[in-house]
């Protein structure tokens, strides 16, 4: 069936973390053979695409598609008054509970668009919709109404919006539970606020689809079976990201990038180094503690006695260098980092070679994020051979397994995180062996193969049941009817 599959992958961007995933797995279904279109709404990304690429914006018709009731002049009064109704409803919901709003940790995205997004389904030949990251890239009422209902729908979860009545996410709230409502995130959060409306719009649109779920994590999975949203889900399926090895080079770092005299490195990156949840406080505290371990201790690090140890610039008061990527840190969290370390910021690297190169360079990646599904720069780092010490949250201990391939401390503990960097860098037997396992673990475990293999499996089994009817509904189908995993 491969050879005469088509799917067309939907993500509001095609870089990001979210969209580069996306974008493995949609070549690693080309590279297997299956011809896979990905659809996008917006593109900021520096390199050029090729023809499997195209704007979502090519789909949409401008109008509803023509019925005999909307052809009607009855039906053309009746469907004025639901636009108006609509947009008002759109306008009062943004200026109540989202303009102006500084509460939110992440994006909050709602339901509707002002604009609907009505599908022309004969500019639009796939067998199969693999929806990815899809904020803002369609109105649910009207996308998900002018899609055939027999056509399987893959989701596959880069966060948890998809399940929420907007936040994408939940920052230990449970209410998406119960239909949301009373929303943390928001301004002026009520009973009926904007959340619980995109609940039941979410709810109301999937209600009758061909659904099927998929997460890179356990954990992620688990979590979205708890929403109501995916209560007609036919299945939920564990599918872990693929990752292109190598994309990342296998050049070791050059002498200017690592100093005339080398410093233990810790390097530490996200999209958005101002996004709360990326844990940029706790870094800054655990680069402080460990600076005060560093100075507290006779030995010093590794091989290198920190006591004598001098930087690029033959400062001896150096201890430490961190090393960001991402959006920069703002000149007051620079102020709050201990003088010893020396701090360079890198920026936005989109050269997935130069990502290689600093991976290999830092002797440890921190992952010190709040709430995580399966974050791509921890299996890039520990492909690279880089150990992680991250935050025990969400997907995070399935893949930086404790003593494994790097260690997990709890949550917003910042002492533990310096505390286990700094045993690593003082036994670099350990830091080896860690090492060499989180190579093993994501050549054999995340491989795009993998990961394509999984998706086609999953592919064909909703094609194979695609016309079947839904099941009349019972007081014991609150489960989905088929669970698995490609683990």
């Amino acid at each position: 069936m491969t050879a005469n599959l088509s799917v067309a992958h939907l993500s509001t961007f095609p870089h990001g973390g979210a969209g580069m995933a996306a974008c493995g797995l949609h070549r690693g279904l080309l590279a297997e053979g299956v011809a896979s279109h990905f659809y996008y709404r917006q593109n900021q990304s520096a390199g050029p695409l090729d023809e499997t690429f195209s704007s979502i914006d090519t789909l949409f018709s401008p109008n509803r598609p023509l019925t005999l009731f909307h052809s009607s002049s009855l039906g053309r009064r009746m469907e004025r008054k639901h636009q108006s109704k609509r947009l008002n409803r759109l306008g009062q919901h943004y200026q109540t509970h989202l303009q102006g709003n500084d509460r939110q940790t992440e994006v909050f995205s709602q339901a509707e668009m002002h604009d609907e997004t009505w599908l022309d389904t004969s500019r639009f030949p796939h067998q199969i919709l693999n929806l990815h990251w899809a904020a803002f890239a369609f109105d649910y009422p009207s996308f998900f109404a002018s899609l055939p209902k027999k056509m399987p729908i893959v989701w596959t979860l880069h966060d948890q919006n998809p399940y929420t009545g907007g936040c994408h996410f939940v920052t230990g709230c449970e209410r998406f539970q119960q239909g949301c409502g009373q929303c943390p995130q928001i301004l002026g959060s009520s009973a009926s606020d904007v959340s619980r409306h995109s609940f039941k719009i979410k709810r109301a649109a999937l209600m009758s689809r061909q659904l099927h779920v998929v997460a890179p994590c356990q954990w992620m999975l688990a979590e979205a079976q708890k929403s109501s949203i995916f209560s007609r889900a036919k299945s939920f399926q564990h599918i872990p990201y693929g990752l292109d090895i190598a994309a990342l080079g296998q050049s070791e770092p050059p002498g200017s990038m690592l100093g005339s005299r080398l410093l233990p490195t810790i390097l530490f990156g996200a999209e958005d180094l101002k996004n709360a949840r990326k844990g940029v406080k706790y870094a800054i505290e655990a680069i402080n503690e460990l600076a005060h371990l560093a100075r507290q201790t006779a030995q010093g690090l590794g091989n290198i006695n920190l006591a004598n140890s001098v930087d690029s610039l033959g400062d001896h008061s150096k201890r430490l260098r961190l090393w960001t990527f991402g959006k920069q840190l703002s000149p007051e969290l620079l102020a709050m980092i201990d003088p010893a370390v020396v701090v360079k910021q890198w920026g936005y690297v989109s050269d997935r070679s130069l990502q290689g190169q600093l991976y290999r360079a830092a002797d440890v990646f921190w992952l010190p994020s709040l709430e995580d599904n399966q974050p791509q720069t921890a299996l890039e780092a520990m492909a690279c051979g880089t150990p992680v010490v991250g935050f025990s949250v969400g997907g995070v201990p399935e893949i930086v397994r404790h003593n494994q391939t790097g260690f997990v401390v709890p949550a917003k503990d910042a002492k533990a995180m310096a505390l286990a960097t700094f045993e690593l860098l003082r036994d670099r037997k350990r830091l080896a062996r860690l090492s060499a396992a989180g190579k093993l673990m994501v050549r054999h475990e995340f491989s795009p193969q993998r990961q394509a293999n999984a998706y086609l499996a999953l592919y064909e089994k909703t094609l194979a049941d695609r016309w079947r009817m839904f099941q009349p509904r019972t007081a014991t189908m609150d489960k989905p009817i088929r669970q698995a995993s490609a683990t």
